[in-house]
């Protein structure tokens, strides 16, 4: 009925996606990994968060999706709507983190591995 097949543009764009998924996987890991040594896991998950979303919002916009916007007002529109989707999502991330971290006690590590994950 319908053809399901990828065309070599959306394999291409798919393939960027899942490699920058994984490189800001692993850069999100590693910077809260480092951070942990220094700070309490929730400082350390909102600075994460800041990092590693901007380095999403890059990485997918040049990398992956290779977007080009008119003007500023078109890039500030971008950016906070990018944000504010991420946003949501990372409130429950951060909800359950917390909940691993307090209610299972399961070290921040690895509940921020879980809950990635998940």
């Amino acid at each position: 009925m319908f053809d399901k097949t990828l065309n070599e543009e959306q394999l291409k764009e798919f393939s960027r996606y899942v490699i920058a998924g994984l490189l800001i996987l692993a850069f999100s890991f590693s910077v809260n990994k480092i951070l942990l040594n220094f700070l309490d896991y929730r400082s350390c998950y909102l600075i994460v968060l800041l990092i590693s979303e901007s380095y999403a919002y890059f990485l997918n916009k040049l990398y992956v999706f290779e977007s080009h916007v008119e003007d500023r007002i078109a890039l500030f529109s971008e950016v906070v709507r990018f944000f504010m989707a991420r946003g949501v999502i990372e409130i429950f991330n951060k909800i359950g983190l917390m909940a691993v971290v307090e209610i299972v006690h399961l070290d921040p590590v690895s509940s921020k591995y879980l809950i990635q994950a998940a």
